[in-house]
């Protein structure tokens, strides 16, 4: 596989309560990049470069839908989108164009930004003669499903901030860091000019699969609460709603970077091990017995199908249990088992269609969990 662009985005999607409790917001959203050349544009028109005053929500509850932009630093583009009826069906949207036009000598310049420029259409178009060099355009695009929130609208003022601490949008902000493989980029920006702009069309490169870009993650190697009710933002991230710029906060506690978080429970004290996550499917079962209920931790899944004389546990969703004897080749390598359990948010159980998967360890001959733990109250 070749390895994807990296855009890091400072903008998690929280909400504030009407009890002033910031909480993440981000169970549904997606991230759409496109390649932009001159043949081929676009697939969504980027904001445009005109600085449009920011609008009284209220204005967004009005209207039926709403476009408001901003350009956030000369470098780049913003555009929310929120269509004004309370189920919010349209989502919110936010966008980043990158500039596509070089100055051909500086890699950098001291404000970061005028050695590079946008060609006359933004997205497409032609170079200034100050920038003649034309790269691709980089776009991005991210969506964010607002529709449970609609009740956390407090006096016809909208409820989200940007996890920096930025409530108006128009903090928005990307990075561009490039893990292509050099000549396999190189090759795709030469011969890959379908009109169609579908990078399926582009047989230079070999594309992950809908649901393998959705599985892939990378655990945290921070340990800081992002998801939940929080007494503040994570990080060191006030919320900041301007019109002055946002001020660095002094004081602010270190960021340790430690282990990568494990999404798994020991249960060796029970004879049963973490195996990995698996791929389940709903024609095509993993495990074949199913149990269910709303205070569903790890060991209680591995006592219930340990009680059944099943050698497999699988927790999926958060409160379901699986068990069986045998595990299809091929269904474990999944990664997203990532759902805290029902009975205990610190566990975790599963995925939709992901399986926590747990294996009977056989005993080694005369051990027991039990018979160790004897020997060691004895000493």
């Amino acid at each position: 596989m070749v390895p994807s662009t990296t855009l890091a985005i400072a903008a998690q999607p929280y909400t504030i309560s009407s009890a002033g409790k910031p909480q993440l917001k981000s169970s549904s959203r997606s991230l759409r990049a496109s390649a932009c050349s001159p043949a081929i544009p676009c697939s969504v028109p980027p904001a445009a470069p005109e600085m449009a005053p920011a609008l009284p929500v209220s204005a967004v509850r009005r209207e039926k839908q709403l476009t408001f932009r901003t350009r956030s630093v000369p470098s780049m583009f913003v555009s929310w989108r929120i269509k004004a009826v309370l189920t919010a069906e349209s989502g919110l949207r936010a966008q980043i164009v990158m500039p596509s036009c070089w100055d051909g000598k500086n890699l950098d310049s001291p404000n970061h930004k005028s050695h590079v420029a946008y060609p006359s259409l933004i997205n497409n178009g032609k170079c200034p003669s100050s920038h003649p060099k034309r790269f691709i355009t980089l776009f991005y695009e991210y969506l964010y499903d607002i529709k449970k929130f609609d009740n956390e609208w407090v006096s016809d003022k909208h409820p989200f901030v940007f996890s920096n601490g930025d409530p108006t949008g128009y903090g928005f902000h990307g990075d561009f860091v490039n893990g292509w493989d050099i000549p396999t980029l190189k090759k795709a920006i030469d011969t890959c000019n379908s009109p169609s702009g579908n990078i399926e069309a582009c047989a230079v490169l070999e594309l992950y699969s809908n649901s393998e870009m959705d599985d892939c993650i990378v655990a945290p190697s921070i340990a800081e609460q992002t998801s939940g009710w929080l007494k503040k933002l994570p990080g060191c991230n006030p919320i900041q709603s301007g019109p002055n710029k946002a001020v660095s906060q002094p004081n602010c506690a270190p960021v340790t970077i430690g282990p990568k978080q494990k999404f798994s429970t020991d249960v060796t004290s029970k004879g049963w091990a973490y195996i990995g996550c698996a791929y389940d499917a709903l024609n095509d079962r993993t495990l074949p017995y199913r149990y269910a209920t709303p205070s569903m931790t790890v060991p209680k899944c591995i006592d219930h199908c340990n009680g059944k004389g099943y050698t497999f546990a699988g927790l999926q969703y958060g409160e379901e249990c699986w068990c069986g004897n045998t595990v299809a080749p091929g269904k474990l390598g999944a990664m997203k088992c990532t759902m805290p359990c029902a009975g205990d948010d610190t566990q975790f159980c599963g995925g939709p269609v992901k399986l926590s998967l747990y294996k009977k360890v056989p005993p080694k001959e005369g051990y027991s969990p039990g018979r160790r733990a004897k020997r060691l109250h004895r000493i």
